[in-house]
């Protein structure tokens, strides 16, 4: 096995129990019921227990068929600030130093389209809008968890191992394509 690969997959196995470590902190974090006790003409009887208020519970994480569920920690703006939700659609874009040396000799850093659409499936810890408008309230890093193939799995693990994710929120029928992206030599181009 390639050492590529196998950083790869201890990588996706490190996000899978942060995951997992993320939601069983969440879900240890709920109330139990407290018991009550009723008094009728009889004497006191015992009540079906009445729940304390406690945060929303987090359900566990659907992940769709034939999807991968990898989590990302990025830093506010580079995951869209707090407008991000699950439900969300968004591509995701990497930076990395090229092979490429630029005009001046130094090695150059390009952008590209990793992934052209990709759902969010959970944010710190929680998968429905309402629970993260309850605890995002700055801007700080959390974990993003974006339902993936298995190939687009390998491309974004290796992409935080190698370069600097950035989301891009999706409208409903916005189309991104993967291209040649730009680099520090060609991001100007075509600009007036």
């Amino acid at each position: 096995m390639k050492n590529t690969t196998r950083y790869l997959l201890i990588a996706a196995i490190i996000a899978i129990v942060v995951a997992a470590l993320v939601f069983r902190a969440k879900s240890n974090s709920i109330s139990a019921p407290t018991p009550t006790a009723v008094a009728t003409n009889g004497g006191i009887q015992s009540a079906s227990p009445t729940p304390d208020p406690a945060p929303p519970a987090v359900g566990p994480l659907t992940v769709p068929s034939g999807k991968i569920a990898i989590s990302v920690e990025l830093a506010d703006a580079a995951h869209v600030g707090s407008f991000l939700r699950p439900g969300s659609q968004i591509a995701v874009f990497n930076t990395v130093i090229s092979k490429t040396l630029g005009a001046n000799g130094l090695p150059v850093k390009e952008t590209r389209v990793l992934i052209t659409k990709v759902e969010v499936i959970g944010i710190a810890g929680y998968t429905t809008a309402k629970e993260v408008d309850a605890v995002i309230t700055d801007a700080t890093k959390f974990l993003v968890t974006l339902a993936v193939t298995q190939k687009e799995a390998e491309r974004l693990v290796h992409g935080v191992q190698s370069g600097a994710l950035y989301f891009g929120l999706l409208s409903g029928d916005v189309q991104v394509k993967p291209g040649a992206g730009v680099n520090d030599d060609t991001i100007f181009s075509g600009v007036n």
